[in-house]
Formats: C-alpha cells, sequence, structure tokens
C-alpha cells in the first residue's frame, strides 16, 4: 500500500529507493535468491542510474524490473543492452482482460 501510494503521488525516488531496500533484505535473509549474474546485473543498472529493482519469477528464470528516472533510461538501457529488455509502465485500473476469445478466434489463435 505504501508503494502503491508512492507512485500514485509520483514519488519514484522514494519508490525506487524502497525496491532497493526490500532487494537487499530479501538478499541477506534467503540463500540462493540471486546469483553472480544477477548481482551483476543489478549493480549495472544501478550504476547506470536505477534507482532499485527487484526480481521476479521463480524457478531460475523471471526478470527483473527496475525503477528508472526519464532522464536516466538511455543510460540504463545502454548499460543492460547485452539482455533482452521489455519497456513497461504504470497501471492503477487493477486486473483487465488483455484479449478477447473473439479476436483469438478470429485471429487463428484457438480452436472453437
Amino acid at each position: 500500500e505504501v508503494g502503491v501510494d508512492m507512485l500514485h503521488a509520483g514519488r519514484l525516488a522514494e519508490f525506487g529507493q524502497l525496491l532497493h531496500e526490500s532487494w537487499t533484505l530479501k538478499r541477506r535473509l534467503a540463500d540462493g535468491t540471486t546469483t553472480t549474474t544477477i548481482d551483476r546485473i543489478y549493480d549495472d543498472a544501478q550504476r547506470a542510474g536505477a534507482l532499485g529493482g527487484k526480481l521476479l519469477g521463480a524457478g531460475g528464470t523471471g526478470f527483473m524490473v527496475f525503477v528508472v528516472p526519464p532522464d536516466r533510461q538511455a543510460a540504463v538501457a545502454q548499460a543492460l543492452s547485452h539482455l533482452i529488455t521489455v519497456p513497461v509502465c504504470t497501471d492503477f485500473t487493477g486486473s483487465t482482460i488483455v484479449y478477447r476469445k473473439e479476436e483469438l478466434l478470429a485471429a487463428g489463435g484457438a480452436k472453437r
């Protein structure tokens, strides 16, 4: 709830710091939370201007998400250019339908 309030209020730096603190605590609490590769990616992103980040997913695969101010996004993208990057944006609408069955059927993507 605190993080959502920060985002609604546009307090990006505080939200990034919250994510960073959460990541730091999680790494200390559980062995196997990170690897040297993940740590290197996180450190590279921070050096380039990311305010904080988080590992998403489980089972040895997944994504990392970073909070990056607009003026540092190009630098972070360059620092991580050897990786697949997926730009995202914040959505406050909650769960929504991302496809409709009719559209999927029309595109030939599912059987009737």
